[in-house]
């Protein structure tokens, strides 16, 4: 079911069907699967709602979702410097998933070389 649903999100998109392919990530999403989620945040980057599919992605271990949430992260870090509270609690968030994005880019060598 995961791969139909995302294939039909696919092919919403390439008929241009914008608004279609983001229900139905959204729908692949809300049905458990967190490859839903990651697409909807490569698709949308800018909407209200991407911090949060990052990290449902990022936390299902979602390959690439590690960085873009490092990137969401720092930005928001960046953003709330002049609140020493918020900057301290996204720095935290970026660390946190800056140690696991490392640890999965060694297990991902580890893998190679065995």
């Amino acid at each position: 079911m995961c791969s139909a649903l995302e294939g039909l999100g696919d092919a919403y998109l390439r008929l241009g069907e914008k608004d279609k392919a983001k229900d139905t990530f959204h729908h692949l999403g809300k049905l458990g699967y967190a490859r839903g989620w990651s697409r909807l945040a490569d698709m949308c980057p800018d909407d209200k709602g991407v911090g949060a599919w990052l990290f449902k992605a990022a936390g299902a271990g979602i390959p690439g979702s590690y960085q873009k949430l490092v990137d969401y992260c720092e930005k928001w870090r960046k953003f709330c410097a002049s609140d020493e509270k918020w900057a301290a609690y996204w720095e935290r968030h970026a660390a946190e998933w800056t140690r696991l994005l490392k640890a999965s880019i060694a297990r991902k060598k580890l893998d190679k070389s065995e």
